[in-house]
Order: C-alpha cells, then sequence, then structure tokens
C-alpha cells in the first residue's frame, strides 16, 4: 500500500522509474528459450542505475551501436 504522498516523490514512466530523485532504474525483459520450442519464457525486471547512467540513458533513447559505453567496463 502506498503512503500518501508517494505519487509525487516517485515518477513512473513506461520504462524509467526514479524515486525521491535518489534512486533510479530502468525496466528490461530477459527472454529464456524454451527447450525443445520456438517459445521464450519472459520475464520482466527493473534494475538499478547511477544517476549519471540513468541520465545518459534518457540522453540516449536511440542510440547507435557505437555511441553506447558499455555497462560493466572491464
Amino acid at each position: 500500500m502506498l503512503c500518501s504522498g508517494s505519487y509525487e516523490r516517485a515518477r513512473i514512466r513506461n520504462t524509467r522509474t526514479s524515486v525521491n530523485d535518489e534512486d533510479f532504474f530502468v525496466r528490461g525483459l530477459i527472454q529464456l528459450p524454451i527447450i525443445g520450442t520456438a517459445k521464450s519464457f519472459c520475464w520482466g525486471v527493473r534494475g538499478s542505475l547511477s544517476r549519471d547512467n540513468f541520465d545518459s540513458r534518457i540522453a540516449l533513447r536511440t542510440p547507435s551501436v557505437s555511441d553506447c559505453q558499455p555497462c560493466f567496463p572491464g
């Protein structure tokens, strides 16, 4: 159950969410193939990002592959 004022603290979009302008999340879909079929099991997840990466994600809505920095360098 949401507390009074929760809606002002959280900004929920289709693929991204911020809470208290401190915590940042993006939505993704993990597709796992089902062996022996042409189907996949799809699992919707949200991952947390730093503010800098969240801002970069918004700025690069339709980036080309060469413009993207790796998510996990190294």
